[in-house]
């Protein structure tokens, strides 16, 4: 049986410029930097303080099998519990909103923001996070 999810992947294209971003613009935690010596690959893994979830940053040109470039959607969606403070204290760290924080039919907020390949992630604010 499947418990839970371990990692997602973001392709990036330089993995310290992004490690940079992540951890020193969003708050992220570093939790491995992982460099395979036999096959001369290296990947990080990143994720906010005491998530169960990862994310892990590699470039697409180390991986053969990578499906996607960077620049796209990436799936990935945050949570906050307060999206106005949120918005406002990213986007005064010079992170950009591609998509201004708005509500939702289902009772939440939303937005999207990009890191520096141009990635897109999502940022949310749940309704009952808003009470």
């Amino acid at each position: 049986m499947l418990d839970e999810i371990g990692t997602v992947t973001i392709w990036v294209n330089d993995l310290n410029r992004a490690l940079e971003f992540y951890v020193n613009v969003l708050g992220l935690e570093k939790r491995v930097d992982m460099t395979n010596n036999l096959e001369g690959l290296r990947w990080l893994t990143i994720a906010p303080q005491g998530s169960s979830l990862e994310l892990l940053l590699a470039d697409p040109q180390q991986f053969s099998h990578a499906p996607i470039i960077p620049g796209t959607f990436s799936g990935i969606v945050f949570r906050t519990r307060d999206m106005e403070t949120t918005f406002h204290d990213l986007q005064a760290r010079g992170v950009i909103f591609s998509q201004l924080p708005t509500p939702q039919p289902w009772g939440g907020i939303r937005a999207q923001f990009q890191d520096l390949d141009g990635n897109v992630h999502g940022l949310v604010q749940e309704p009952e996070w808003g009470r």
